[in-house]
């Protein structure tokens, strides 16, 4: 094909070494014109006096020339033949017509070949039955021997034989495919009713996990209820200590906080501990811890807080194994002890890393406890406790608390509440009634909590010992 633009030629065959070229001009308005002026000359002139079929067939590379008129071809064939005419053919790669050796050859490119069929008129011998072809140029019209008109048959017969073979093999994929189909939706019948059958060891194996999850949810609800038969009586509280309070609140439904009180003659106990861990585990280890209190300060009559902390220590590390190198345990607590005299004017604090909070005047002092845990492997068994005696004056409130409330991450950056501005709501509240007191610290650490997770058990216990304060 000449492109015009860049004066090239492109060919769409491979050309041999030393082949000689024959070019031509093609247009497609010609080519059109051509077709319609030879196939009314031609069907015209026919020997034939019964046609029964025509075939048409070019080059495909004048189908590339005529592009969108590609139709117009078949129209001018369909206008001069019989509506009832069968007409066949096709566009197909490679040359179809005669070559001459001198002269030029009419080349299928530029050549509609109409092969009519039919009965030859006997009473003009001299035409023969040859097929009329319609040329690019009228001028070079010319009839096809017997043999080519032969070979140009055997060559539709080919061509058909391959269309057949191609349709068979159509049929054949089509077969295939159906079987194909049939075979996954066999499979897909298979996979639903196995997935029907998942689903329903599924459900059971769920029905399963929830009713275990229940009946472990129920031990642990029922352990909460032993967890808070642990702690001091409500009631007796209010009684003994009027002006004061008591926030317990575990992170889960049960928690390593635990608190003890106990009313004597010879004055009152009250102690606040903090296990290692929160949840179940926590709550094991307030057992223990529970358990050691009441045997030290009911059986044994210890009143001392360091003695009261020394003998709980030697209680949790040998209960544990601690003292052994046999220990798999390696846990512990965290504790703060007050004892109050009976005329209430003396108070002796020992801690273990747990403070003593003493607001007064709305001032705040901060008396640290000991830099040493009980319990865990590494304690010493026989560590002295040190003792803190406060002389009670007029306007003293005292608190206690463990690490939960001033580890709570919360606000806009996520930071701990921190010792600082617990202190500084304990001054807020400390003008306060005990009950308005407790309001406002569960307040603040709600607020300051937000949508954040629990880090820990949260226990505080505030009081004063005034009797004329309520």
């Amino acid at each position: 094909m000449y492109n015009h633009d860049e004066g090239s030629i492109e060919f769409y065959a491979k050309l041999p070494s030393g082949a000689t070229i024959q070019l031509t001009e093609a247009v497609r308005a010609r080519l059109i014109e051509s077709t319609k002026k030879t196939i009314q000359e031609h069907c015209s002139t026919s020997p034939l006096k019964n046609t029964v079929a025509a075939l048409c067939f070019s080059c495909a590379i004048r189908r590339n020339i005529l592009g969108t008129m590609t139709p117009e071809e078949l129209k001018i064939v369909t206008e001069h033949v019989p509506d009832c005419l069968p007409i066949m053919g096709f566009y197909s790669f490679g040359e179809l017509s005669p070559l001459k050796i001198d002269g030029y050859s009419q080349l299928h490119n530029a050549t509609l070949v109409t092969l009519l069929i039919g009965i030859k008129d006997e009473a003009n011998p001299v035409q023969s039955c040859n097929p009329v072809r319609t040329r690019l140029v009228p001028e070079l019209e010319e009839t096809l021997s017997l043999d080519e008109t032969k070979y140009y048959l055997r060559f539709l017969k080919k061509k058909l034989d391959r269309k057949f073979d191609a349709m068979q093999k159509i049929e054949h994929n089509k077969e295939q495919n159906v079987s194909l189909l049939r075979t996954i939706s066999q499979e897909i019948d298979q996979a639903r009713l196995e997935i029907k059958e998942s689903q329903k060891k599924l459900a059971l194996a769920l029905k399963e996990v929830e009713t275990a999850n229940k009946n472990v949810m129920d031990s642990i609800q029922y352990a909460k209820l032993i967890q808070v038969s642990l702690l001091p009586d409500v009631n007796e509280l209010r009684e003994k200590v009027p002006n004061g309070f008591l926030i317990w609140m575990p992170r889960d439904i049960v928690g390593g906080d635990i608190c003890y009180a106990g009313f004597y003659d010879n004055g009152w106990i009250v102690c606040m501990i903090d296990c290692t861990g929160h949840g179940v585990p926590g709550a094991f280890m307030t057992m223990v811890a529970s358990s050691g209190m009441r045997r030290i300060v009911d059986d044994e009559k210890l009143r001392d807080p360091g003695q009261i902390l020394k003998k709980l220590n030697h209680v949790v590390k040998t209960t544990l194994q601690q003292d052994k190198d046999i220990a798999l345990s390696d846990d512990g607590l965290d504790a703060a002890i007050a004892y109050v005299s009976p005329d209430r004017d003396r108070l002796v604090f020992s801690g273990a890393k747990l403070p003593l909070y003493i607001v007064e005047n709305g001032k705040t002092r901060m008396i640290k406890g000991d830099r040493q845990s009980i319990g865990y492997k590494k304690s010493k068994l026989d560590f002295e406790y040190t003792n803190h005696e406060i002389k009670v004056e007029k306007g003293m409130s005292f608190y206690m608390s463990t690490d939960g409330f001033l580890d709570q991450l919360g606000g806009e950056k996520n930071r701990l509440f921190g010792r600082k501005r617990f202190i500084e709501t304990l001054e807020k509240a400390y003008p306060m009634k005990f009950d308005d007191q407790q309001k406002l610290l569960e307040t603040v650490f709600k607020e300051h909590k937000g949508d954040h997770d629990r880090q820990d058990d949260v226990t505080v216990i505030g009081f004063n010992l005034e009797s004329d304060k309520i």
